[in-house]
């Protein structure tokens, strides 16, 4: 985006603070001019409270939905607040259900409706949805819940080995265990890597590269996109990109669009994809209705998502952005990548400064401190309580 363009001066109220997903939104809004981000969260000290982003944290207590809308409206009205921003998977799910209450009083972005958040977020119901639309898949079969269900299915028969036990509700890579060969079958649902209470798919596993599609849309139509590559090649990686490549790739974005505009889908979002090495097929692997881990990466990509459902919330003409192709690694993979240079030692790939999540880390370090703290506190606290100590 460029930074010479006259913005309007926007307050905006970031619904729940106390993670990173947070902070990295801080980072996308709090640098441009004009635009002011508060944080309204029920913890009292949010790491994202001590970033130099942040205008002002607001804390409540609220317990259920009438509360916490309350809860809203009184920041909303005190502080003047132009738009309400939901970032969290959890908070995304509550405008969508008040949508209605909230936008009496304050602006609210484009959100997909209850049902279709519903929808995407079960991977189950994806997989369905996306089968009957014929959209490409891993194939897939509903196994149950660990230690509830047995494994036995009339459809394993359909799955190509080697293959993956997924959590149904679950995002980031948690909870997967992957099964080599039929006969580990019987023992994998028996790991406990397995979250138990979850309901589990077993998915076929596509062995190549990640590719997600960052969108922000509206009326089923892609507005603005990002997409990126993973430069790691790691077959029991499941998490999120670590170090990454941003580019036109055609293919996947009119994939994109077909996807978003059969749901109808609003609002920003984050289509997960694998790519075979051997047949350069692609396969849908999920859709997350909010910010991608990367967000980080669009912005030094050029495109501004959280700037952008500001605009749409309050039906400003969008600002002006220009898509580049750039490298991205987040902040851990660009530390360990400087410290191999330092020692000798040859890397993935080489990270320029302005590709390097440090960047962010270093002009706003206190919340990333302060977790560290925390974090490094309640180890301790767990170690010394594990420890029987002579009375």
């Amino acid at each position: 985006m460029d930074t010479t363009t006259k913005l309007p001066l926007i307050s905006v109220l970031i619904l729940d603070g106390g993670n990173y997903d947070v902070l990295k939104v801080l980072h996308c809004l709090g640098h441009v001019p004009g635009v002011k981000p508060h944080i309204l969260s029920r913890t009292k000290w949010p790491m994202s409270r001590f970033s130099r982003y942040c205008t002002k944290c607001h804390y409540h207590t609220s317990q259920n939905d009438d509360d916490w809308i309350d809860a809203i409206k009184g920041v909303v009205r005190k502080w003047d607040i132009d738009v309400v921003l939901p970032v969290t998977m959890r908070c995304v799910e509550f405008v969508a259900r008040n949508r209605t209450a909230i936008s009496g009083f304050a602006a609210i972005p484009s959100i997909a409706d209850v049902e279709l958040l519903k929808m995407v977020l079960d991977k189950w119901s994806f997989h369905v949805f996306a089968v009957q639309h014929g959209f490409p898949v891993p194939a897939a079969v509903l196994v149950g819940v660990p230690g509830e269900t047995s494994i036995a299915s009339k459809h394993l028969d359909s799955i190509e080995y080697p293959a993956l036990l997924k959590p149904t509700m679950l995002g980031g890579g948690f909870g997967i265990v992957k099964v080599e060969k039929r006969s580990d079958l019987e023992r994998a649902w028996n790991d406990e890597r397995l979250i138990k209470g979850c309901r589990y798919i077993l998915q076929s596993y596509v062995s190549g590269i990640d590719l997600c599609l960052q969108v922000f849309c509206k009326g089923g139509e892609i507005l603005r996109y990002t997409v990126q590559k993973s430069l790691l090649l790691s077959e029991n990686h499941f998490g999120p990109q670590r170090i990454m490549e941003f580019a036109e790739d055609n293919g996947t974005l009119e994939l994109g669009r077909r996807l978003v505009s059969t749901m109808g889908f609003e609002g920003i979002g984050c289509i997960d994809f694998r790519i075979d090495v051997l047949g350069q097929t692609q396969k849908i692997l999920e859709i997350n209705p909010r910010t991608g881990q990367a967000i980080l990466g669009s912005l030094v990509a050029g495109v501004n998502f959280p700037l952008l459902a500001c605009f749409d919330a309050l039906g400003l003409e969008y600002p002006p952005m220009q898509y580049r192709t750039v490298k991205y690694a987040h902040p851990m993979p660009s530390l360990k990548i400087i410290l191999s240079r330092i020692i000798g030692r040859s890397t993935v790939t080489n990270i320029l400064w302005r590709e390097s999540g440090l960047q962010f880390t270093c002009k706003d370090p206190i919340p990333v401190l302060v977790d560290v703290v925390r974090r490094t506190a309640r180890r301790l606290k767990r170690r010394i309580g594990g420890i029987c100590l002579p009375s």
